[in-house]
């Protein structure tokens, strides 16, 4: 995914309240998190309003993350799943990615879900008339696989709205079946019931 320089760029809003509702009232270090930024706003400790809500942005997007993992595939059969890493976007056009690399000698496979980065409706799309390119069935939604067999390399992006994106990029892959395999790994109806879209 191609970012724009590093710029400081506040969580959308859409993230923020996404999983805010989760936290709030509940007695866990997040809710304080919460609670101990708003406080400090009100009392006009700016610097340390400052520092909690940044924890706690830092803490929603951990628990967004965590809670979107299982929508990841899983590892097709002899491949191996590397930890997953879950990253804010805050300083690269907003929102968060979940990214997880799999590998079977030396192929690899790598997943990723995207969500409310600015970037996002703004990647080059795949075309299907595109060479080595077509349109496959991912469950209820479709999918742009590309391939090309002289490098041995492709993708499957899956764009689910303009909020949100699921891409994977294979190399060294003697055919296409791995990158559509693992497109079909994706549990989309989880996804959209998380993020609501």
């Amino acid at each position: 995914m191609t970012m724009h320089p590093f710029r400081r760029t506040a969580l959308p809003l859409a993230l923020f309240g996404l999983v805010i509702s989760t936290a709030v009232g509940a007695a866990d270090p997040l809710s304080e998190k919460l609670s101990g930024a708003r406080d400090a706003y009100e009392k006009g400790n700016l610097v340390l309003a400052l520092q909690q809500t940044e924890a706690s942005l830092a803490a929603l997007v951990d628990k967004l993350g965590k809670n979107l993992l299982p929508a990841l595939p899983a590892p097709l059969p002899g491949w191996t799943a590397e930890p997953a890493e879950i990253l804010g976007l805050g300083q690269v056009g907003g929102g968060l990615s979940i990214s997880r690399v799999y590998t079977k000698s030396n192929a690899t496979l790598n997943v990723t879900l995207i969500l409310d980065n600015q970037d996002t409706d703004t990647l080059d799309p795949i075309a299907p008339d595109q060479p080595n390119t077509s349109t496959v069935k991912i469950g209820d939604t479709e999918a742009i696989l590309r391939f090309d067999p002289a490098l041995r390399s492709g993708e499957a992006i899956i764009t689910l709205s303009p909020r949100l994106r699921l891409e994977i990029q294979g190399d060294d892959l003697d055919n296409a079946e791995p990158l559509q395999a693992a497109a079909n790994g994706w549990n989309i109806p989880m996804i959209r019931k998380i993020v609501g879209g």
